[in-house]
């Protein structure tokens, strides 16, 4: 009754609008000072070395673990009721359209909450019964006043009370602008969002069955997008921390994150990871795509310790494929997907540069079959692996990306396994005469008769031209299949790539939506609610392993010219990219290189961009890939060296400025002032930078 006459005097006072109730809106910049107080806190906790030339690196692990202590704060006031709620806009600062109600109530109580719009697309959450509420409020439309309903409920499901009120959110990014169009559509979409993140969707981005953003975070992702697993958490690597290899750096930093991108563990992979990254059961360990590094690169499939982050155990192509006419670059397997089967212990990988699928049984790392055409390993040593097809005609694959064995249901054939592919039916690195030049790309469903060895084409769906990347998924809870054409060869009504819903039993289209940017992968999304509501351990947790500076003779520094000084990028965060092809580069090296040598090109600008910035336990360098062969740590009684010459560049005129961090852990270094030297094409530069490591 209180309530209900403090309402209505509001109401009167036009403190709040008729039909909504009060709320509090927490102060940004009161909210701001509190957590840079935390942050200042866990650094001084995990410091291990102190500088006055080397900024400190930030990190948005300590960041948001800072705003999570300040939010626990907020909800242990008791003035924050079911009739005084706070709402804190974007909690964690990266994601704009997201908001988080924070209340305690007398009695436990259940929730359920949502942003009002169209039936069809509600981003709608329930939580279990609690006493001190922090209930996620998540898609919110972009520049709009949004009405958001919080319904409550005893444990015996009785509704005791709704609470209404609005929120205005901002404009979008120009990079999330206009990024999705319905092209077709002939019935309700059995998927009210896409998760869609890689190459030019610089934030990943959830979009509605409407065309309608919903969701995005300002954290960008690798080229290879962010990979989902279960419980609500995301794989994201990370995009500025890198290891060097024979090709594209791979990410050497990843975050299993929630999406308000709160990182609950940072894995430090020493090789590095690229393509893709798939959970072996929930919460299970992690299998990876990484590399040797020795004469190979994107050639290696590893696990990896969920708790630990070590590598488990690994298996490499070069071990596997006896073959030798095909390993003709360091990236002759180009290992794109890894999947592992529960049901038989076995490990699918797709290998784009050798047109196959690979089955090997994870126990023994032993090949069991090749999935591909026959004709391109006809007369090779590998012939004996390659599954027969039961008819001429089938249709195979070229350069395809994620291959998935599908679960058997009851009452499927033993003998019989399905493979799923994206075959997008191209050829570029590596040719082969039995092509047919199809102007399509495809879905494929493959049926395996792992008695006879034998296999043939079940279901091919089809899509424009997707010369690389994407992704298919098959539900047959709803029947269908859905084809994420990533990387149009030519737009489609302005779209640059493409998601299909199709009927799998008759192949119908239901819908198809145009996505303005290429992108890596899609996936149908459903928001976990209980993870984003749950609160975390605020202490940072690391794990994995570095590779670590060795200790060296002094070199002689007497004669070590200054670093070139060279303005440094603006590190303002950037809302839009468009990644250039490989052709578009490799255009713009010869106009450079106008038939000169790598080694006669004036870089000086190239070696004056290195530069660093300390964070925990690491320092990270910047660089242009392969610039630096050395740093040197030049302490008064020690000196310690990373070497960074085991890889070498062999697509210069993909990378030759491709710049990124790489990590130099000081954490194991003994007590000393160091003084920073590198290498630059066999010259020694003074960096004129120092740290001291803290007592």
């Amino acid at each position: 009754m209180c309530y209900k006459i403090m309402k209505k005097i509001l109401r009167k006072l036009r403190l709040i609008k008729k039909g909504y109730d009060k709320v509090v809106f927490a102060s940004e910049e009161q909210f701001n000072e509190q957590t840079n107080r935390y942050i200042d806190e866990i650094n001084q906790e995990n410091m291990v070395a102190i500088s006055e030339s080397i900024p400190e690196e930030k990190d948005m692990q300590i960041e948001l673990l800072a705003r999570e202590r300040v939010i626990n704060d907020l909800a242990a006031n008791p003035e924050y009721t079911a009739d005084n709620i706070l709402i804190i806009k974007d909690p964690y600062g990266y994601v704009p359209l997201s908001a988080l109600a924070v209340f305690t109530t007398a009695k436990p109580l259940k929730s359920k909450v949502w942003v009002d719009g169209k039936k069809d697309t509600l981003m709608k959450g329930e939580l279990p019964a609690c006493y001190k509420h922090r209930i996620p409020i998540f898609g919110l439309y972009a520049d709009k006043v949004n009405k958001v309903i919080i319904e409550l409920y005893t444990p015996e499901n009785k509704r005791v009370r709704t609470i209404q009120f609005q929120i205005e959110t901002g404009g979008l990014p120009s990079s999330c602008q206009n990024l999705a169009t319905i092209l077709k559509s002939t019935e309700k979409s059995k998927y009210p969002f896409y998760y869609i993140s890689g190459v030019d969707v610089w934030f990943p981005t959830i979009i509605d069955s409407e065309g309608k953003v919903r969701y995005y975070i300002k954290k960008p992702s690798k080229n290879y997008g962010v990979f989902p697993m279960s419980g609500g958490m995301m794989f994201h690597c990370e995009r500025d921390i890198s290891r060097a290899s024979f090709g594209a750096p791979h990410a050497s930093v990843a975050y299993e994150m929630d999406l308000w991108g709160r990182i609950r563990k940072t894995y430090n992979i020493k090789n590095g990871v690229h393509h893709d990254v798939y959970e072996i059961g929930p919460g299970g360990n992690l299998l990876i795509a990484t590399s040797s590094l020795e004469k190979y690169c994107e050639d290696v499939v590893a696990e990896i310790d969920r708790v630990t982050g070590l590598t488990v155990k690994e298996v490499r192509m070069d071990d596997i494929v006896t073959e030798p006419s095909v390993k003709d670059s360091t990236d002759w397997a180009h290992m794109n997907t890894v999947s592992y089967n529960r049901q038989d212990n076995s490990v699918l990988v797709c290998l784009r540069n050798l047109h196959s699928v690979l089955k090997i049984d994870w126990t023994t790392g032993k090949l069991l079959w090749i999935l591909g055409d026959p004709f391109f390993w006809k007369g090779t040593t590998m012939e004996k692996y390659v599954l027969t097809p039961e008819h001429e005609d089938i249709k195979w694959f070229y350069q395809a990306h994620a291959s998935y064995q599908l679960d058997k249901k009851p009452g499927d054939d033993p003998d019989i396994l399905r493979i799923m592919l994206y075959d997008n039916h191209y050829q570029s690195r590596r040719q082969t005469d039995n092509f047919d030049n199809d102007r399509h790309s495809y879905g494929n469903i493959y049926f395996v008769n792992i008695k006879t060895n034998t296999v043939r084409l079940h279901k091919r769906f089809k899509s424009k031209k997707s010369t690389v990347r994407s992704n298919a998924v098959y539900d047959g809870d709803n029947n269908r299949f859905l084809m994420m054409s990533g990387c149009l060869q030519k737009n489609y009504e302005g779209a640059a790539g493409l998601i299909y819903e199709y009927s799998y039993y008759n192949k119908a289209l239901k819908n198809l939506i145009g996505i303005a940017k290429k992108f890596y992968r899609a996936y149908p999304m459903t928001i976990d609610f209980n993870s984003l509501a749950e609160r975390i351990n605020t202490d940072p947790v690391v794990v994995g392993d570095y590779f670590y500076p060795e200790a060296c003779e002094t070199p002689d520094v007497k004669n070590a010219l200054p670093l070139p000084f060279v303005e440094k990028k603006d590190t303002k965060l950037k809302e839009e990219r468009t990644m250039k092809t490989r052709k578009q580069k490799e255009e713009e090296w010869e106009k450079m290189m106008q038939g000169r040598k790598w080694e006669d090109l004036d870089h000086t600008k190239r070696i004056g961009s290195t530069s660093f910035t300390i964070k925990g336990t690491n320092m990270y360098m910047y660089a242009i890939d392969h610039m630096v062969s050395h740093l040197y740590m030049v302490g008064e009684n020690n000196t310690y060296c990373m070497d960074y010459t085991s890889t070498y560049q062999e697509l210069l005129a993909v990378f030759y400025n491709y710049g990124y961090k790489m990590t130099v852990p000081i954490d194991r270094l003994p007590k000393d002032r160091y003084h920073l030297y590198v290498n630059c094409m066999g010259t020694l530069y003074d960096t004129g930078k120092e740290f001291t490591i803290k007592e």
